[in-house]
């Protein structure tokens, strides 16, 4: 297996994403949005893409994020949607804050609609503020954001969270290069290998892709 470069992170792309769901098990639960938000090596936003999921099944937790079966009508399945979201996963390190829940799901999502998903470098921004000694009142994202001085966007939606803990990166590489961590090894990244340039959709994440001025078009 291809280990990633050890080398300086301006060289790293990001692609930061959260997901919503229907619960906390990826085993019987279903993601009902999905929002992938890519930056560049600084933590710079360069693309956004953020779609609604059919979950073919009760929508659940709904007090959470706010989706009922009525904001849901006509999304697109997973099976559908799979093609746009794997493009922005391409090529890219993957963060997320536990990023270990997100993988889970959208690796299980993938796996339902007859794609395996390919191991993907992660970051979790969640186990970053711990390694950089940050003191937040607590691990949440609304902590951890309060703390960083970051403005969070709307909470509870796949794009507010994946936007929010975009910007909390930023905040967080700049203190990591300030502490002499310019590694994804140093960050904590895991694992470290080299992430897919072509998956699923035959093309790597692409100038096209990332000048769709509409968040949430297709790929």
């Amino acid at each position: 297996m291809a280990t990633l470069a050890l080398g300086g992170l301006r060289a790293a792309a990001f692609a930061v994403v959260d997901t919503e769901t229907t619960g906390l098990d990826p085993a019987v639960d279903r993601i009902v949005e999905v929002a992938v938000v890519r930056t560049d090596g600084d933590g710079a936003i360069t693309h956004e893409y953020a779609t609604t999921v059919d979950p073919l099944g009760p929508v659940l937790l709904t007090e959470i994020h706010g989706l009922d079966a009525a904001a849901l009508h006509g999304a697109p399945t997973f099976a559908l949607a799979g093609a746009a979201i794997a493009a922005r996963l391409t090529g890219a390190v993957v963060v997320g804050h536990n990023v270990a829940f997100d993988l889970a799901f959208l690796r299980t999502e993938f796996a339902r609609s007859g794609s395996a998903m390919p191991i993907l470098p992660g970051l979790c921004t969640r186990g970053l503020a711990k390694r950089l000694g940050r003191a937040p009142a607590g691990w949440n994202l609304a902590a951890c954001c309060l703390e960083a001085g970051v403005v969070p966007d709307a909470a509870h939606t796949a794009l507010g969270d994946a936007r929010s803990t975009a910007r909390l990166l930023a905040v967080y590489l700049r203190a990591a290069r300030a502490l002499g961590l310019d590694t994804l090894a140093g960050l904590g990244c895991d694992p470290l290998v080299l992430p897919p340039a072509h998956w699923r959709t035959g093309i790597a994440f692409s100038g096209r892709q990332q000048r769709r001025s509409q968040a949430g078009a297709g790929a």
